[in-house]
Order: C-alpha cells, then sequence, then structure tokens
C-alpha cells in the first residue's frame, strides 16, 4: 500500500481533521500478533489491498512530517495519560523490568498511544501494542510475570478502541526456519545461527501465551490464525475472520 498523501484520504498533515486537544473518536485497529518469523508484515500488505485502511508505513510517514511542536504535544499527552501510566509503571514493577532497552520500549509504547489512538478511521498494524510487549518481555523471566499485570496494561492501552486482534500461531521450529531464511528481516533474530533462534523462541513460548491470556482477560477476543499454512490460505481466513467481525465489507 504506497504512503498516503497526508493531505488526502486520511486528513491533513497532522493525522486529524480534528484539533489537536479534542478527544479522539474511537478508533478500529486490526492488529496482528505473534512470534517474529510468523508472517505479519506479509499477511499485512496483501490485507491492506483488501482494506481501507491506514498501515504502519503510513502512520510514520505522517508522523515524520509533524512540526516538532505537534509531535511533542502527542507525546507529552501519552505520557501524561494517568491511567496509562499507572498501569506501566505497575507491569514494570510486576515484572520487574531491569533492561534498559526494555524498559526504553516500555516508555516509547505509552509514548506513542496518543498518536495512534488519534488516527480516523481503520488502521492495519502488524507490529502493534501487543507486538511491543512481546518485545518488552524478551528479557524478562517467566516466573517473574502476573497476567495479571499485563492484563492491566493492555486494557490501559485499548480504552477507546475498536480491535480485530489477529494471532498467527506459529511452533518454534518453523519460525526459526522462516527468520533464518529471510532477507530482510527487522528483530533481534535476525543474522542469528538457526539453531540459536530455535532455542531462543522455545524459552520464550510463555511470552506469546501469557500476552493471549491477559488479552482475554483485559475483554479482547483473539482470532487465532494458523501461520504455517499457506499465504493465501492465511490471507483467506484472515478476511474471513474480519468480515465476520464487520471490518471487511
Amino acid at each position: 500500500m504506497a504512503v498516503l498523501n497526508p493531505t488526502t484520504k486520511a486528513g491533513n498533515s497532522d493525522g486529524q481533521a480534528r484539533g489537536l486537544g479534542a478527544t479522539p473518536s474511537r478508533l478500529r485497529l486490526v492488529e496482528l500478533f505473534g512470534v517474529p518469523g510468523g508472517g505479519k508484515s506479509t499477511l499485512a500488505t496483501e490485507l491492506a489491498v483488501h482494506l481501507e485502511c491506514l498501515t504502519r508505513n503510513d502512520i510514520s510517514a505522517r508522523w515524520a512530517m509533524l512540526p516538532i511542536r505537534k509531535k511533542g504535544a502527542h507525546i507529552a499527552r501519552g505520557l501524561f495519560d494517568r491511567r496509562t501510566a499507572i498501569a506501566a509503571i505497575g507491569f514494570a514493577k510486576s515484572t520487574r523490568l531491569t533492561s534498559p532497552e526494555s524498559l526504553f520500549r516500555l516508555f516509547r509504547l505509552v509514548a506513542k498511544r496518543d498518536w495512534v489512538c488519534r488516527q480516523q478511521g481503520t488502521v492495519l498494524l502488524d507490529q502493534g501494542f501487543l507486538q511491543d510487549i512481546w518485545s518488552i518481555l524478551y528479557e524478562a523471566q517467566p516466573a517473574n510475570i502476573r497476567t495479571k499485570a499485563i492484563s492491566r496494561l493492555v486494557s490501559a492501552l485499548y480504552r477507546d478502541i475498536d480491535p480485530s486482534f489477529l494471532y498467527l500461531e506459529l511452533n518454534s521450529d518453523t519460525a526459526a526456519t522462516r527468520i533464518f531464511n529471510r532477507s530482510d528481516g527487522s528483530s533481534r533474530l535476525d543474522q542469528l545461527p538457526e539453531d540459536k533462534i530455535r532455542i531462543r523462541l522455545e524459552k520464550r513460548n510463555w511470552i506469546s501465551q501469557q500476552i493471549v491470556l491477559a488479552a482475554i482477560a483485559s475483554g479482547l477476543e483473539p482470532s487465532v490464525l494458523t501461520a504455517a499454512d499457506a499465504p493465501e490460505r492465511v490471507l483467506d481466513t484472515a478476511l474471513a475472520r474480519l468480515k465476520a467481525q464487520g471490518v471487511y465489507p
């Protein structure tokens, strides 16, 4: 999907027809979630052909065009959103986050919420809030994780949002092979030997499981897709699920 002209399909250069101080209307969010190698980016590209939506690249392009002052306003509103900030702090304490990278990712997640929520229409993300949480927990120990802490953060992040959550389920062996053989990946697992990728994914199987349980506990209804299927079948299944949810006509 080509990057939208910020003055046409989806509004003005700030990404909104309404003023920056206005309360965002309810956003329709289609989010893809799963382990690296699950085919999220590939599926997002195909879905964007069928859905009238903004993609992650569209939103990033819009952000790049914003004046510094407006970027600062969005970041400040995100960071000073009381409910999300409290949930994020509780999440960090409960999971005993100590990695500077994980803490920075959590900070960035909270900071960007306002910008995402102020988009109009339907947004399709292959690296959304749930995927951010997966990356944040990458260095965490499973014994430290409480589903309730994740659930509270998910509830805060997704309030005032109407989400459709597609979970691409994939075993570690297939995911490792895909990551090792791809040439355009951007995860921290790329460039590692295949056996090391597999070991790391197996040690982190619990992350996806905990996030899915937390999402369900917070009221989200995950729709599970078998990512090992042929891409055409995964796309057809995704479109059928989105049609049933009223996203795809």
